[in-house]
C-alpha cells in the first residue's frame, strides 16, 4: 500500500470522527446547558437486558423514575438490581466528592452509564440529562445508541421555581402533575402554589369549612381584559378546591421529582374569598362576594382584631401539616389601606403598638405572622411590599415590582428570590401580533432567556443572598390547561437555562437550536407549547417604493415558513418561503401577507397577518394666521368607541401638547385634538402613539396613521408611517379611556432621528 493511500485512509478516518463528533454535538440538545461536557469516541447501547444498578433505599425514587420513563416512552424494559453487573448497565450512586448538593457527574462509555450525584437530587438531575441524550420522540425501540460523553454539572442558583395561580382559574390535579413533569425535565425544583386570592379559596381547611363551601365559588367571571370597557361578566358559577388528600398527593408526586411545593396563603390583602365566608374578619363586617373581576379590592383582613390572627394561625396550622417544606408564602402584596384608616380597631392597634401609620401596621401584621411561623419551624416568604412597613427579621423577599425590592432586600442581608414582572410574568403577551387574550404587556422568550437574577448593583457578598428566580403564571387569562401551557412554554425552557447554566454558557442562538428536540420531548407530555410565528413585519406596513423585498425571520431553526398573498390562511401546500419575498404595492389596494411557521413534528404557529401598502406623498398646506397649540374638546363621560365622541363637549380650549392630562380628575373621559402639525423635513415619518390605558386614533391629512381603536390587542399597534412634505399638515387625535391610569404620548422617528415626545413648537391651530 502506497504512502499516499495510507495517508488518504488516515485522513478519511479522522474526517469521519470529526464529522461524527460534530453531529454528536448537534444532537446533544440538553436544556439547561451543562457546566461542562466532553464528547468521547464510542457509544453505549441501551436495550432490554440493560440493568439499572442503584441503592434501593436512597435512590429508589430516582431508579424507579428512570425505569418507568424508558419503558413508557421507548418500550425498553430494564431491571433495577442491587449488585453491579459486569457489562451493559446504568449505575446510580451518591458521592461525597461533589460540593453542590444538586450537582452530578454523568459518564457514558461503551460498557456503562455512570450517574453520580452529591445527593439523590443530583442523581435525579443526572438522569434528566441522560434522558435528553435519548431520542426526543416517543417511539418503541429495540435498542438505542447513546453518545459516549463525560458531563460535570451543577446549578448556578438553588431556587429555580415555577408559580401557578389557581385562584383566578382552577386547574385539576392531573394538570399540575403534568406541569411538574415538564418542570422536572428542565431541572426546576420549586412549585409555588398560589392557593388563595380574591377570586377563590382553593385549599380545604377543616376547621373553617365555609372557606371552600363559600369562598371557593364565585357567581360570575370577568369577560375579556381587565380595564376593558364596557365591563362584561359571564354570570356563571365558577370554582373548585383541593381536598387535603389531593394536596398530599400533589406533594408526594412533586417529591418523587425532587420538587418542593411552597404554598401561598394571601394576607392581609387579596382575601375577599375568605371574607365572603367569614366577613367578621374584615374592618366593615361585609357582606362580601367572591371577586368576579381581576385587580385589587379595598377590603382586606382587619389588622386590629385579635380574631383575625387567631383565624390565620389556625389556617396556617393545617397548611403546615400538609406541606413539609421549610417555606410558607404569605403574600403581602397590593394591600390598600383605605379600610384600616377608617377602622377603630386598626386605629387602636396603631396607637397600642406605637406605630406611625397604616404602612407600619402592615409591617406589624406580617411580623406577627412571621414570628408565629418561625416558632413552628417555618420560614416566611413575602412579595417585596413586605419591605415597606418594616421587613420581618427572618423573612425571604420575592421581588416582583422590578428588581429594586430585591436589591434592597439583599443589601439588608435577607435572602431574596427574583421574579420581576419584566420578564418573569407569563400572563402577559409573548408575541406582538396574533396572540390569545393576555395581560397588557409583552415578555418574549428571548427576554426571559437573557434574564439574570443578580443585578449589577450588588457586590459579590450581597449577591450571595440571591437564592434564584422563578416564572409566575398568574391565571387571569389562562382559563384552561391548554392555554396555560401555551403561556408558560417555551418561556419555562428559557428560564430554566437562565437559572441553572453558567452565564458564560448562555447563547440564545444555540438555545433555539436545542429547543427543536425539547419541543419533541414536550410532545411526549402533550404540552400545548407556543410555536413562534415568522417575524419582521407588523399589522400595517407602508413603503414609498412600488416593489419591496421582504425578509421573514424564522425564530425556530429547522422549521419552514409558508405564506399567502391572496387572503387565504397558509396551509402545508402554500408557497414555501425561500429566503426572500418580493411584493408589488400600490396605494389603492393593499397586499395582505399571511405567513405561518410549520415545524417538522406537525405543530404550527398562528397566522401572522400584515397589510402592505404604498405611500403617496402628502403635500403641505398653508393655513392662515396659524398660532401655536392644538384645539381640544373634552368630554367627561364613559364612551366605548371613538365614533361615540360626538355632541357638545364639557370643555374646550387650546393645549400646547397632547399629553396635558394632569388637570383631568375623571377616570372616564374623551379628548379630541385638532389643528396642524408642522414637520421640519420632507421625509417619511414613523409616528409612535402610546396609549396602553385607552383607545386612540391619529389621523394626518385624513389618513389613519395609527389606529388603536380595536379592543385587542391595541397595546401592540403603536406606530404608523406617512410621507409628509415639509410644512403644515392637518392633524386629528381622538383619545378615550375609562381607567385611572390614563397615559398618552406621541413621538416619531425620521431620518435616523428619534423624538420621544413631539415638541409644542410643532403644533398649531
Amino acid at each position: 500500500m502506497s504512502q499516499f493511500i495510507k495517508r488518504f485512509i488516515l485522513f478519511y478516518i479522522v474526517c469521519l470522527f470529526l464529522i461524527r463528533s460534530s453531529a454528536g454535538e448537534e444532537v446533544l440538545s440538553i436544556i439547561p446547558e451543562p457546566v461542562s461536557k466532553q464528547l468521547l469516541r464510542g457509544e453505549f447501547i441501551l436495550r432490554d437486558n440493560t440493568s439499572i444498578n442503584a441503592e434501593i433505599g436512597t435512590l429508589k425514587n430516582a431508579s424507579t423514575y428512570l425505569q418507568g420513563y424508558i419503558s413508557k416512552k421507548y418500550g425498553i424494559r430494564n431491571k433495577v438490581v442491587e449488585k453491579t453487573p459486569k457489562k451493559n448497565f446504568i449505575r446510580l450512586s451518591v458521592t461525597d466528592t461533589l460540593k453542590n448538593r444538586e450537582g452530578y457527574v454523568l459518564k457514558v462509555s461503551n460498557n456503562s452509564v455512570e450517574i453520580a450525584g452529591a445527593s439523590a437530587t443530583g442523581v435525579f438531575y443526572g438522569i434528566q440529562t441522560f434522558l435528553q441524550m435519548l431520542p426526543p420522540e416517543a417511539k418503541c425501540h429495540k435498542k438505542i445508541a447513546v453518545q459516549a460523553i463525560n458531563i460535570t454539572d451543577f446549578p448556578r442558583f438553588s431556587w429555580r421555581g415555577q408559580q401557578l395561580d389557581v385562584s383566578r382559574h382552577f386547574f385539576p390535579v392531573d394538570f399540575i402533575k403534568k406541569l411538574m413533569d415538564v418542570m422536572a425535565m428542565h431541572k426546576l425544583n420549586v412549585f409555588h402554589w398560589h392557593l388563595t386570592d380574591d377570586q377563590g379559596w382553593r385549599i380545604e381547611i377543616k376547621k373553617y369549612p365555609l372557606l371552600t363551601q363559600i369562598g371557593a365559588w364565585r357567581d360570575s367571571t370577568l369577560i375579556g381584559a381587565y380595564g376593558q370597557y364596557p365591563v362584561m361578566y359571564d354570570r356563571e358559577r365558577y370554582g373548585g378546591y383541593y381536598t387535603q388528600e389531593e394536596i398530599k398527593d400533589v406533594v408526594r408526586y412533586a417529591s418523587e421529582r425532587f420538587i418542593t411545593v411552597v404554598p401561598e396563603i394571601e394576607m392581609p390583602g387579596h382575601c375577599i374569598s375568605a371574607l365572603a365566608a367569614y366577613p367578621e374578619l374584615s374592618c366593615t363586617g361585609g357582606p362580601f362576594g367572591v371577586g368576579p373581576r381581576w385587580g385589587v379590592y379595598n377590603d382586606v383582613f382587619c389588622a386590629g382584631k385579635d380574631k383575625t390572627y387567631e383565624f390565620l394561625e389556625n389556617v396556617l396550622d393545617e397548611v403546615i401539616q400538609l406541606f413539609p417544606c421549610e417555606y410558607i408564602h404569605i403574600g403581602g402584596d397590593e394591600v390598600p389601606k383605605d379600610r384600616w384608616k377608617n377602622c377603630n380597631a386598626c386605629k387602636h392597634r396603631i396607637h397600642e403598638e406605637g406605630l406611625k401609620d397604616e404602612n407600619e401596621l402592615q409591617g406589624y401584621f406580617e411580623k406577627r405572622i412571621e414570628n408565629y411561623l418561625h416558632n413552628k419551624g417555618k420560614k416566611v416568604i413575602g412579595w417585596d411590599e413586605i419591605i415597606d412597613g418594616g421587613l420581618p427579621e427572618r423573612a425571604v423577599v420575592m421581588s416582583w415590582r422590578g428588581v429594586s425590592g430585591g436589591i434592597k432586600s439583599a443589601k439588608a442581608h435577607h435572602y431574596t428570590i427574583m421574579t420581576p414582572f419584566d420578564p418573569c410574568y407569563y400572563y402577559v403577551y409573548q408575541g406582538r401580533y396574533e396572540e390569545p387574550l393576555a395581560g397588557g404587556d409583552c415578555n418574549l422568550a428571548s427576554e426571559v432567556y437573557n434574564f439574570d437574577p443578580v443585578p449589577d448593583q450588588l457586590n459579590e457578598a450581597e449577591a450571595e443572598y440571591i437564592l434564584g428566580g422563578q416564572g409566575c403564571a398568574w391565571s387571569e387569562y389562562m382559563p384552561i390547561g391548554k392555554i396555560a401551557e401555551y403561556m408558560i412554554v417555551p418561556r419555562m425552557s428559557a428560564l430554566s437555562e437562565a437559572l441553572w447554566s453558567a452565564k458564560s454558557k448562555k447563547n440564545l442562538s444555540y438555545f433555539l437550536e436545542r429547543m427543536n428536540d425539547q419541543y419533541l420531548r414536550m410532545d411526549y407530555y402533550d404540552i400545548n407549547y407556543r410555536v413562534d410565528y415568522p417575524a419582521n413585519y407588523g399589522f400595517v406596513n407602508r413603503y414609498l417604493e412600488e416593489k419591496v423585498q421582504i425578509t421573514l425571520d424564522n425564530i425556530i431553526p429547522g422549521s419552514k415558513i409558508r405564506y399567502t398573498t391572496d387572503g387565504s390562511k397558509p396551509v402545508k401546500s402554500s408557497k414555501l418561503y425561500k429566503g426572500h419575498l418580493t411584493l408589488h404595492l400600490d396605494s389603492i389596494k393593499p397586499v395582505v401577507l399571511k405567513s405561518r411557521t410549520f415545524m417538522p413534528n406537525g405543530r404550527q404557529s398562528v397566522v401572522h397577518e400584515g397589510i402592505f401598502v404604498k405611500l403617496d406623498w402628502k403635500a403641505s398646506v398653508f393655513p392662515e394666521d396659524a398660532i401655536q397649540g392644538l384645539n381640544f374638546n373634552y368630554f367627561e363621560k364613559e364612551l366605548r368607541s371613538v365614533e361615540e365622541i360626538i355632541g357638545k363637549p364639557d370643555r374646550t380650549g387650546v393645549n400646547d401638547s397632547v399629553i396635558s392630562l394632569n388637570n383631568i380628575t375623571s377616570n372616564s373621559f374623551a379628548l379630541v385634538y385638532d389643528g396642524y402639525i408642522k414637520v421640519p423635513e420632507s421625509t417619511v415619518y414613523n409616528f409612535d402613539l402610546s396609549n396602553p390605558k385607552g383607545k386612540a386614533l391619529l389621523c394626518i391629512d385624513d389618513m389613519k396613521v395609527v389606529d388603536n381603536t380595536a379592543v385587542l390587542p391595541h397595546y401592540f399597534q403603536g406606530n404608523g408611517k406617512i410621507a409628509l412634505k415639509k410644512g403644515y399638515h392637518s392633524l386629528s387625535l381622538k383619545y378615550l379611556t375609562t381607567d385611572m391610569g390614563k397615559r398618552l404620548r406621541l413621538g416619531c422617528h425620521f431620518n435616523d432621528k428619534e423624538i420621544e415626545e413631539i415638541p409644542a413648537a410643532w403644533f398649531y391651530h
